[in-house]
């Protein structure tokens, strides 16, 4: 998923207020250098996520749910690059906000044989490759009724072993006196 925050007007007069901003993806395939020329966005730039209100509000986020399918071959190896636009009330344009290049990647198969031990400070997850594939590093997410996927792993950096323990913070009460 690729997301841009809408910002804010561009100063007090109304007609400066954004009214409509275009997410832009231009996609270079294996081999093709994806240069820095501004200009591509717009002779190969695809508009994939538009938005449009009166006034658009501040913070308000254009979202892309990337689709290998849309890309040949099923998108891997590809660097796509992804700009928004903001247009206020006179159809005048922002300069464009480009963000990092995003290099698409093979599917990462899920480790097989997981389990959790408890430990004195916690638990401690361990897991076997996946036959036959290559080594690939993992991040290990805890997810809660409030936060379904978290934003942030638990793990400082992926991790290329076969386990990892999770402490667990410890809350002690005190009984009044």
């Amino acid at each position: 998923m690729v997301a841009f925050e809408v910002p804010p007007p561009k100063g007090p007069k109304a007609a400066q207020e954004p009214t409509r901003a275009e997410l832009i993806r231009v996609g270079y395939p294996p081999g093709l250098e994806a240069t820095q020329d501004p200009d591509a966005f717009r002779r190969r730039g695809d508009i994939v996520g538009r938005v449009a209100s009166d006034p658009l509000p501040a913070g308000l986020l254009l979202i892309e749910d990337l689709q290998l399918a849309d890309l040949s071959e099923g998108g891997t190896g590809w660097t796509l690059r992804y700009g928004v636009r903001v247009l206020d009330r006179r159809g005048r344009s922002s300069p464009l906000v480009v963000a990092t290049d995003l290099i698409l990647m093979p599917e990462v198969a899920a480790p097989t044989g997981l389990s959790a031990e408890p430990t004195a400070d916690g638990v401690r997850l361990t897991w076997s490759p996946v036959p036959g594939e290559r080594s690939f590093d993992y991040n290990v997410y805890r997810s809660s009724p409030e936060a379904p996927w978290p934003e942030s792993p638990l793990n400082p950096a992926p991790i290329a072993a076969t386990g990892w323990p999770i402490a667990w913070k410890r809350t002690r009460f005190r009984t009044p006196s």
